[in-house]
C-alpha cells in the first residue's frame, strides 16, 4: 500500500490569500489583484474590488502592501499599468465568452458555438473583459479569421475601430489601456450579434377609418387648419400680461420681495440656550463681517456645527436690528429638507410657519407676503430664474449642500455667479455648505443604519423583525425605514422618540447623509456602499449601480451620530479601503442625462451653445453634452445652432421629462388633456402601487384588477380614476382594499393641478378664468371630492359648466382636455359594473343580445349601456396609446416570435428587442434585447401580447436591461407619429404556375397590390397601395397642424383641421 503524497503548505512568505466571500485561494498579491477584478468576484459579491480576506491552511492571513490597495483603488487602471493578463483576454460580442490568448481566440471564432451565436464563421466584435477593458486588436490576429461572406473584411474593420475607440472608456470609465492603443474617445457599443431580418407586418384600415381619414385628407387640401390667431403684439401683450400676473401671485405668498424683519419678543428666540452651544455660534460676528465685505462668501464646517439652520437667522437678526429690507431664498436638495429646515428655523424664532420663514417646494407653499425667509428646492429657484433673470427683490441667496454637486446645484451657482457679476452686484450670496437640515436636542438612542438600497433595507428589516427584541410591540413599530419611496410624512415617524425602552433602529440610503438629521442618533453603522445613477450617453442607457462611498460620504454619515451627546460611527470596511476611496462623489453632471438641463439653459437665454454653457462649470462634461443636443436636436426642440424651438420652450416650462411634455402637449391638441395630466403625473411621481413584502401575491391581485389593454399606463390610469371618483374616507378604505398609496395619489392630484395651470398659462387651454392650483383643488373638494382638473375644464370654475359625471353635453366638450366619457368619465362606476370583464387586462366586448329575455327592461337597459361604455372605454384607451407613442417615440419595442416546428403562432416563444436612433438622427441602430421589468402587468405573459410593437417610458440596467411602464401600440400609431417615414413598392405577386394551355404565352405583368410603408428604416407594415399614399400625405398634413398649434396654442384650429384631428382620432381608437 503505497502511501498518498501531500502537496507542501504554501508558506506565510509566499503570500498565500484566501479570498473571504468567495473562498478562491490566490497564490501572490498579483493573482488576488485578479480575482477581486474578475467576474467570478463580482458574480459572488455584487461588485469588483478587494472584500477582505479570511485565514489560509496555516491559520493566517498574510499582510498586503500598500500597493495591492493603491492599485485596487484604481480600479481596471491599475490592472492595466502592471498586469500584461488582461491585455490578451478577449470576450467575444457575439456569444460572450471569454478567451485568453490570440490562438485560443481564433479557434473560438471558428468553433460551431461562434457560429450558432453569431451566424458565421469569423470575427464579431468584442465586448469589455473582467477587467473592464477591450484589448488591443493586431491585424494578424485578423487575417487568420476564416473567409465569410464577402463584407465580411469591412465588418471586421469595424468592429476593430469600435473596439480601439473602446479601450479608453471600458466598465468603470478608467483612462486608456496599453500603449499602442487608439486615442481616448467617448464609448461605441460593441458589435451586437446579427439579427434575422424583420418582415412587414400586414395591416389593413376598416373601411369607416379609411373614409373619414381620405374626406379629412381631401378638405384639408382645400382649406386652412388654422384659423386667424392674435397678433405677434396682441400675444406679446398677453405674455407681459402673464408674467405680471404670476409676479403678483409670488409676491402674495413672499420670498420675492424685500421688506422688514420683525423683532423677537425673546432675544435669539426661545431656544437659545441652545442655539449657543453651537459650534457656528462663536463664529457669528465673523460670519457678519465676512458677508458685509464680500459680494459671495463661502463656508465650511464639519456636520452638525449649525450652518443650514444658525447663518440665515444670522442674517435675519441683523436685519431686524438694523432695520434693513431683506428678503433672503435658501435653497435644499430636497424636498424633505426644505421643508424639516424651515419648520425648525420658525420653532427657534418662536414663530408660526409661513409669516417669517417659510419653505416652497413642488406642489406646496407655506409662504406669504411678511416672509423674509424662503427655503426652497434648487428646481423652485432655477424656475423664478426663467421668469426673472435678476432675482429682482431678492438681496440674499444661500445655497447648501453644493458639496453634493447636483446637475441643478452646478447650474445654479454657474448662473449665479454672472448674474452676481454683470447684473446684480448688490445681491449676496452668503455662507454655503455642508447642511445641518434638521436637529433636536434631548437624550440620544436610537441606531441609524446606511444601506445600498430598499433591496437591502427589506431583507434587513425583516431580519430584525424577526428578532426577540423587535418581534413585538411596541418595538416592531419603531425599525423604521427611510428612503425614496417612502413619503415625506411617514419619513417624519424618524423624528419622533420611541416610547420609554425602545430602542429606535433608522434604516436609511443615502438621502440620511444630508436631507435629514436625526437628532437621537448615537450609533451610526455604515455598510460604506450605496446605489448611484449613471448614464451613458453613447447608449443612452441608465443604470443604477451599487457602488462604494466616497471619503466625503463617510464623512457625513459618520457626522449623524451624536449629535447631542458623543456618538460612535461603525464603517464596515477596512480604514486602508476607506482611506484609498476617492475624495468626493463623481458630480451628477457626469453621470445622468442632461435633456432637461439643456433646455433649462435655453429657455433663460443662456449663451448660444449648451455645451459651451456647461464648460463654464468645473467639470468636464463636453461628451455628454454633445449626445444630448444631438439627441434633442433629432426631437425638434432645438433647430439648426441650438437655437430653442417653440416645442422646446414649452417643454422647458413643464417640471416633467421631455417625452412626458410632449404627452402633455399632444393631449391638450387631441383634447384628452385630462387622462394625459393623469398618465403624467403618475410617470413622474412614483408608483401608487404598493408591494409589501408579506402580502406581495395580494398585492400583485390586486393590481391585475386594475389592468386594462395589456397596457401599464392605463392601468394606472384606471386605479387612480377610481380613486378618484370617490370622497371623503372613501377614498382610504380603498387604497387599504388595494394596496394604493394614499400620499402617492395626492401627490399625483396635485401635480395634475400644477400641470394644468401652466397649460392654461401657455395657451393650450382655454378658459375664462384662470386655472389656478388652490381654485382648482377647492373647485374639486366642494362639488364632488376630486381633483377638481375636469370640473375646471368644463368650465366650472367661471360658473359655465355642468358636472361632467352627470351632463353628457358637458362631458363630451372639454375645452382642451378631458374625456367626457370612456375612461376618463366613467371612473369606479363602470368598473364596480365591469370588474369581472377586465380584470384579466384585455377588454372583453361581451354580447348580451342571448339573454337578453330572462332579464327585465331595466336590467337589460344597463347591460346595453356597459356594453357601449366598455367599447367606448377600449376606444379612448387606444387613443391614449395613440398619443403616448407620439410622445415616447422611438422607445419601442419590437416584439419578435421565434417559431419553430412545434411551437408557432401565440405559442411560440417571444423575444423583445430595442432600437436607438443613429447619432445622426437617421435610420437605427443595432437590437438589444430587452425583457419587461417584472412590476410590468405584463411581465411573465409576453406571448399573449397581440400587438408586434409596443412602447415604453424608460430603460435601467440592472442585472440586465429592463423597460418600465409599457402599452402595445398599433401599426397606425407608429405610422402617423413615429421616425422618418418612407415608402416602397410591394413585392409583386408570384406569376402563375405554366400549364399546358398557356405555356407558349409569355407571362403576363404582376402588379403589386400592396405598398410598404418603413418607419426609421426598421418599423416596416405593409398596406394596401391606397393607404400607402393617403397616410404618406396624411402624415405630413398632421406634422403641420402640429407644429402650427404648437408654435402658437392660441391659434384656433379650422373645421379641417379639426375633421383632420377627428379622422386620425379615429383610425387610433378602432384599428
Amino acid at each position: 500500500m503505497t502511501k498518498k503524497k501531500h502537496a507542501k503548505a504554501p508558506s506565510v512568505q509566499e503570500n498565500y490569500y484566501v479570498c473571504a466571500p468567495c473562498g478562491k485561494e490566490c497564490s501572490g498579491e498579483t493573482s488576488l489583484l485578479q480575482h477581486c477584478m474578475g467576474l467570478e468576484h463580482f458574480r459572488r459579491v455584487g461588485h469588483r474590488g478587494f472584500a477582505g480576506c479570511i485565514p489560509n491552511k496555516l491559520g493566517q492571513i498574510p499582510p498586503l502592501s500598500d500597493e495591492f490597495f493603491v492599485r485596487i483603488a484604481q480600479g481596471p487602471a491599475g490592472l492595466e499599468q502592471t498586469d500584461k493578463f488582461f491585455q490578451t483576454l478577449y470576450r467575444c460580442a457575439a456569444c460572450g465568452t471569454t478567451v485568453s490568448g490570440h490562438i485560443s481566440f481564433v479557434e473560438h471564432c471558428r468553433g460551431k458555438a461562434h457560429i450558432k451565436k453569431a451566424g458565421f464563421s469569423g470575427f464579431a466584435g468584442l465586448l469589455p473583459n473582467d477587467a473592464g477593458i477591450i484589448p488591443p486588436v493586431p491585424p494578424q490576429l485578423l487575417t487568420s479569421m476564416p473567409a465569410a461572406q464577402p463584407a465580411m473584411p469591412d465588418f471586421a474593420v469595424a468592429a476593430a475601430a469600435a473596439a480601439a475607440a473602446l479601450v479608453a472608456a471600458g466598465d468603470s470609465g478608467a483612462p486608456g489601456a496599453a500603449s499602442g492603443t487608439a486615442p481616448a474617445v467617448a464609448a461605441a457599443p460593441a458589435v451586437p450579434p446579427p439579427v434575422k431580418e424583420k418582415k412587414a407586418v400586414s395591416v389593413r384600415m376598416n373601411q369607416a377609418s379609411l373614409a373619414a381619414l381620405s374626406r379629412a385628407a381631401s378638405n384639408h387640401d382645400r382649406e386652412k387648419i388654422t384659423g386667424k390667431g392674435p397678433s405677434a403684439g396682441e400675444r406679446a401683450a398677453e405674455k407681459a400680461a402673464k408674467a405680471a400676473a404670476r409676479a403678483l401671485e409670488r409676491n402674495k405668498h413672499g420670498g420675492n420681495r424685500a421688506g422688514p424683519v420683525p423683532q423677537l419678543e425673546v432675544p435669539f428666540g426661545p431656544f437659545a440656550a441652545d442655539r449657543a452651544k453651537l459650534p457656528i455660534a462663536n463664529f457669528r460676528e465673523t460670519v457678519l463681517q465676512t458677508m458685509r465685505a464680500n459680494q459671495v462668501t463661502v463656508l465650511q464646517g464639519d456636520t452638525g456645527c449649525g450652518k443650514t439652520t444658525q447663518v440665515p437667522q444670522f442674517i435675519l437678526e441683523e436685519a431686524a436690528a438694523t432695520g434693513t429690507h431683506i428678503s433672503i431664498v435658501c435653497t435644499q436638495p430636497r424636498r424633505i429638507s426644505a421643508m424639516g429646515v424651515a419648520e425648525r428655523v420658525a420653532q427657534e424664532r418662536g414663530e408660526a410657519l409661513g409669516r417669517t420663514v417659510g419653505y416652497a417646494i413642488r406642489l406646496e407653499n407655506k409662504s406669504s407676503s411678511a416672509t423674509r425667509l424662503l427655503f426652497c428646492t434648487t428646481g423652485i429657484l432655477l424656475r423664478r430664474l426663467e421668469e426673472d433673470p435678476t432675482l429682482q427683490g431678492t438681496t440674499h441667496v444661500v445655497v447648501d449642500e453644493v458639496h453634493e454637486r447636483s446637475v441643478e446645484s452646478d447650474f445654479l451657482l454657474m448662473v449665479l455667479r454672472d448674474t452676481l457679476r454683470d447684473q446684480r452686484p448688490d445681491l449676496r450670496l452668503p455662507p454655503a455648505g455642508q447642511g445641518d437640515p434638521e436637529s433636536s436636542y434631548g437624550e440620544a438612542q436610537a441606531v441609524l443604519v446606511f444601506l445600498q438600497g430598499i433591496k437591502e433595507i427589506v431583507a434587513v428589516q425583516d431580519a430584525l423583525l424577526c428578532t426577540r427584541e423587535y418581534s413585538q410591540e411596541p418595538a416592531r413599530s419603531w425599525v423604521l425605514a427611510v428612503h425614496s419611496s417612502v413619503p415625506p410624512e411617514e419619513q417624519r415617524m424618524a423624528f419622533k422618540r420611541p416610547p420609554p425602552g425602545v430602542r429606535k433602529v433608522v434604516l436609511a440610503t443615502n438621502i440620511a447623509e444630508t436631507a435629514i438629521t436625526i437628532d437621537d442618533v448615537s450609533f451610526v453603522i455604515d455598510c460604506c456602499r450605496m446605489k448611484e445613477n449613471r448614464y451613458d450617453p453613447a447608449t443612452r442607457m441608465e443604470s443604477l449601480d451599487d457602488v462604494p462611498i466616497s471619503q466625503a460620504n463617510a464623512k457625513q454619515r459618520r457626522g449623524r451620530a451624536g449629535r447631542c451627546r458623543p456618538g460612535v460611527a461603525f464603517h464596515l470596511v477596512t480604514k486602508r479601503t476607506l482611506d484609498a476611496a476617492p475624495t468626493h462623489q463623481a458630480p451628477e453632471v457626469q453621470r445622468m442625462p442632461l435633456d432637461r438641463l439643456i433646455l433649462a439653459i435655453k429657455a433663460l437665454n443662456y449663451d448660444r451653445s449648451a455645451a459651451n454653457a456647461l464648460s463654464r462649470t468645473t467639470v468636464k462634461v463636453k461628451p455628454a453634452v454633445e449626445a444630448e443636443d444631438g439627441k434633442e436636436a433629432q426631437e425638434a426642440e432645438f433647430e439648426i445652432g441650438e437655437e430653442l424651438t417653440s416645442l422646446g420652450l414649452h417643454l422647458s416650462r413643464l417640471p416633467v421629462d421631455v417625452h412626458i411634455g410632449k404627452l402633455i402637449l399632444l393631449g391638450a391638441i387631441f383634447n384628452r388633456t385630462n387622462d394625459v395630466l393623469t398618465i403624467a403625473a403618475t410617470l413622474s411621481t412614483r408608483t401608487p402601487f404598493l408591494s409589501p413584502v408579506q402580502r406581495r401575491e395580494e398585492a400583485d391581485q390586486a393590481k391585475r384588477r386594475f389592468a386594462f389593454n395589456q397596457s401599464d399606463h392605463l392601468t394606472m390610469l384606471r386605479a387612480y380614476n377610481e380613486w378618484d371618483a370617490l370622497s371623503g374616507n372613501a377614498k382610504f378604505d380603498f387604497c387599504r382594499e388595494n394596496f394604493l398609496g394614499v400620499r402617492t395619489l395626492q401627490s399625483i392630484s396635485g401635480l395634475k393641478r400644477q400641470l394644468l395651470e401652466l397649460l392654461c398659462d401657455a395657451g393650450f387651454v382655454k378658459s375664462s378664468t384662470p386655472l389656478r392650483v388652490r381654485a382648482v383643488e377647492a373647485l374639486g373638494r366642494r362639488e364632488d371630492g376630486s381633483d377638481g382638473v375636469k370640473l375646471a375644464l368644463v368650465g366650472f370654475l367661471s360658473g359655465e359648466g355642468v358636472c361632467p359625471h352627470c351632463s353628457k353635453e358637458a362631458g363630451a366638450q372639454d375645452m382642451g382636455g378631458g374625456m367626457g366619457g370612456g375612461m376618463g368619465g366613467m371612473h369606479g362606476q363602470m368598473s364596480a359594473q365591469m370588474g369581472g370583464q377586465m380584470g384579466s387586462g384585455m377588454m372583453h366586448s361581451a354580447s348580451f343580445e342571448s339573454g337578453l329575455s330572462s332579464f327585465g327592461a331595466a336590467e337589460a337597459e344597463r347591460l346595453r349601456l356597459n356594453e357601449a361604455a366598455a367599447a367606448q372605454m377600449d376606444a379612448d384607451g387606444k387613443l391614449l396609446v395613440g398619443l403616448l407613442c407620439a410622445a415616447l417615440y422611438p422607445q419601442v419595442i419590437a416584439l419578435e416570435r421565434e417559431e419553430t416546428k412545434k411551437k408557432k403562432g401565440m405559442n411560440a416563444p417571444v423575444k423583445l428587442r430595442i432600437r436607438d436612433r443613429n447619432e445622426d438622427g437617421t435610420g437605427a441602430s443595432d437590437p438589444v434585447e430587452v425583457a419587461l421589468h417584472p412590476s410590468s402587468v405584463n411581465a411573465s405573459h409576453e406571448k399573449a401580447i397581440a400587438s408586434s410593437y409596443l412602447i415604453y417610458h424608460e430603460k435601467v440596467r440592472t442585472t440586465r436591461v429592463y423597460v418600465r411602464d409599457c402599452s402595445p401600440v398599433s401599426a397606425y400609431a407608429l405610422i402617423l407619429f413615429g421616425g422618418v417615414l418612407s415608402s416602397q413598392p410591394g413585392v409583386p405577386p408570384p406569376p402563375p404556375p405554366v400549364t399546358k394551355k398557356n405555356r407558349h404565352r409569355p407571362p403576363p405583368p404582376q402588379v403589386a397590390k400592396d405598398g410598404i410603408l418603413v418607419i426609421d428604416g426598421w418599423i416596416m407594415f405593409s398596406v394596401s397601395v391606397q393607404e400607402q399614399r393617403l397616410l404618406l400625405g396624411v402624415r405630413q398634413k398632421l406634422d403641420e397642424l402640429l407644429a402650427s398649434k404648437i408654435d402658437s396654442p392660441e391659434l384656433e384650429v379650422a373645421e379641417a383641421g379639426k375633421e383632420l384631428l377627428s379622422a386620425v382620432s379615429q383610425v387610433l381608437a378602432s384599428n
